[in-house]
């Protein structure tokens, strides 16, 4: 990775490299500390890799979950063509 110097900020000893940015969030890497910065919002939250990355697979197993329990609400309250047969 090669930060742009457009894609830093500087805190105190440290430069935050934007590593991504959405509409809620945006990740900051501190390469001095070795740390993320998840900032959510007016909350900020600092990682270590290996901590970020539970996070992130704790989340996607969340996500597929809810995905998998919609997916079964749907199919059970969507009539089947039998249903319309009488």
């Amino acid at each position: 990775m090669v930060p742009n110097e457009s894609d830093s900020t500087e805190r105190g000893h440290c430069t935050h490299f934007v590593l991504a940015q959405g509409v809620v969030a945006q990740v900051e890497y501190c390469a001095c500390c070795g740390i993320f910065h998840v900032n959510i919002d007016s909350l900020s939250i600092r990682f270590r890799a290996t901590a970020l990355r539970d996070l992130r697979d704790t989340l996607t197993e969340a996500l597929a979950a809810y995905e998998r329990a919609q997916q079964l609400v749907e199919e059970r309250t969507t009539p089947t063509q039998q249903d319309g047969l009488h």
